[in-house]
């Protein structure tokens, strides 16, 4: 006989249950059923969630399966395995199996070997999903009706401020509720009265360092550091309503970012959300709580904070042609541009300045960002010198724009008749899950036929929406080149009336027509520069620009690649 080799594997999904040992709880049941057996392994994600299959402990846990360590996996609940439903379910178990490795909940065998044993365990992964999202809906649901009738829903407190949680008095139970912090917030009437008569948020910042009053640090360390107030802090703190007693519930919406700076998450990993957004104002929440300043005050600040930021849209000190279209290739940042030093003169006689374009990831000490650092000056003359081939033909660009919009026009029609095809075939497929489900109910088809239908029809189902979704972005794309090309028609026609007039073409027109036709610039290793191109059907063929390159601060760039976004 086989000898048993078990791995036990337990998962919770926040910190707070971490906290509150649940790991540990499960972990006591597993033992206390295969006490005195041969438990060779223990495969614990603590602050996992469950809808993500990749986790540290789950992927070792599959290294360790193909090796051979186990043959047996025990958990204490389907739902600490997965919630992600049948869709992760069945792939991982069936794996598993493939492997020899039996598993168990709480010491009962699952059969993945029978059309029963299957429609068991899928129904049971179901009602753990279901779980998850009914609990999930029902929290946001209540907090949503608490908010709306003006109940505070507890949360860490703007500065000044501190947080009273819901206790009972007697027999009556009070609900959670802010109250002036008295040892804090006067420094909040000292930042709004030193702001409103230095009229700078530098100034104000400075001030109040000589006055004593410190950043308030990180929840938890407040006042452990002497640290000066960030002028951006101070102006948040200017702008924040709850100083006049207006808190707001649901002023962001929470959900995965589009875009990552950072190569890895932790919160990424574990499932929870890394961007958010604003929530459109109206539908804010108003909790009233008690004001620090009087609205008098806060008015006179608002006015203050918007003629400064009108007065700042001065003219920029240095001209940089390409600041912000440059991504690095390694980081995703934008590249930043920094002179090299004062102004010197060319043989000429103009003045001209030396800087360079970096990633802010490459400067100080630890340099992290392994990319290039290029000459600013002469990498915008190369990138102005093919832009400028571009809008120097206005009429074959014209010509170019008008065959475009013709096969667009034919392009979104066929899409749009695609696109109804598929909603059509969407809804036939609806309409038969909905017939197999109602044969199930009246007992003329079995659950095993039926469970190989629905999986057949729930397959056909992803394939639609994710084509569904492909045609929408299809045409929504189409609708946004339409409005670029106008912009780059009238581009055309700025540039060739200055020319014509023979005046000197102005530096915020040539960085608005470079910003009208590039989309992004990538700087390679090996110093070749990528220009992406708004729209790249124009002028038919890329323009090749061969043989150029600067030694740039000890390195040798070369620009002699420049090709179009697709």
């Amino acid at each position: 006989m086989k000898t048993e080799k078990i791995a036990l594997y337990c998962r919770v999904s926040t910190e707070k249950q971490e906290k509150e040992e649940t790991i540990k709880d499960q972990l006591y049941i597993l033992n206390a059923i295969y006490k005195g057996k041969n438990v060779v392994a223990q495969y614990l994600d603590d602050g996992y969630r469950g809808g993500s299959m990749e986790r540290p402990a789950m992927v070792k846990l599959k290294e360790d399966a193909k090796a051979g360590k186990f043959n047996v996996l025990a958990i204490s609940d389907l739902d600490r395995f997965t919630r992600g439903g049948v869709s992760h379910l069945e792939p991982a178990f069936k794996n598993l199996i493939s492997l020899g490795i039996k598993i168990e909940v709480r010491g009962m065998p699952i059969d993945y070997t029978s059309p029963e044993g299957i429609m068991s365990a899928d129904v049971l992964s179901s009602v753990g999903k279901y779980g998850k999202n009914k609990a999930v809906q029902i929290m946001v649901n209540g907090k949503w009706a608490r908010a709306d009738r003006g109940i505070l829903i507890g949360c860490y407190p703007s500065w000044g401020y501190k947080l009273i949680r819901k206790h009972w008095e007697g027999n009556i139970l009070k609900e959670a509720y802010f109250e002036k912090d008295l040892a804090e917030d006067w420094k909040i009437k000292k930042i709004f009265e030193t702001y409103l008569k230095e009229q700078s948020l530098h100034k104000t910042s400075r001030e109040l360092y000589k006055m004593g009053i410190y950043a308030r640090g990180k929840k938890g360390e407040e006042g452990k550091y002497k640290n000066y107030i960030l002028p951006s802090t101070i102006r948040q703190i200017l702008i924040n309503e709850s100083y006049i007693g207006k808190f707001y519930f649901g002023k962001k919406i929470y959900g995965q970012a589009t875009k990552f700076v950072k190569k890895y998450s932790k919160t990424r990993e574990r499932g929870g959300n890394t961007g958010w957004k604003w929530r459109s104002r109206d539908k804010w929440k108003l909790i009233k709580i008690p004001p620090i300043i009087n609205k008098e005050t806060f008015n006179s600040v608002q006015n203050i904070l918007k003629k400064r930021a009108e007065n700042f849209l001065r003219k920029a000190k240095y001209n940089y042609l390409c600041q912000n279209l440059i991504r690095c290739i390694h980081c995703g940042r934008a590249y930043r541009a920094k002179p090299n030093g004062k102004f010197y003169s060319r043989k000429d006689g103009v003045e001209t300045l030396s800087y360079s374009y970096f990633c802010y990831s490459n400067e100080g000490i630890e340099k992290k960002c392994p990319s290039c650092r290029v000459n600013g000056r002469f990498f915008d003359e190369i990138v102005w010198d093919t832009i400028r081939s571009y809008v120097s033909n206005p009429e074959e660009v014209k010509i170019a724009i008008t065959e475009s919009e013709n096969r667009k026009i034919e392009e979104k029609d066929t899409t749009q008749k695609d696109l109804n095809l598929l909603l059509l075939e969407k809804a036939k497929n609806a309409k038969e899950k909905y017939r197999i489900i109602d044969c199930i109910g009246r007992g003329i088809i079995n659950e095993g036929d039926a469970r190989e239908n629905l999986s057949i029809l729930n397959e056909k189902e992803e394939k639609i929406n994710n084509k569904e979704e492909e045609l929408s972005q299809k045409i929504k794309k189409i609708k946004e080149i339409k409005i670029i090309e106008k912009e780059i028609e009238k581009s055309c026609k700025i540039y060739s009336n200055i020319i014509n007039s023979k005046e000197e073409l102005p530096f915020d027109i040539k960085k608005w027509i470079v910003r009208t036709w590039v989309s992004e610039i990538n700087i390679k290793d090996d110093g070749n520069a990528i220009i992406k191109v708004k729209i790249p059907e124009i002028l038919g063929k890329p323009v090749n620009i061969e043989n150029i390159s600067n030694s740039i601060m000890g390195q040798i760039v070369c620009f002699n690649e420049i090709k179009h976004n697709a």
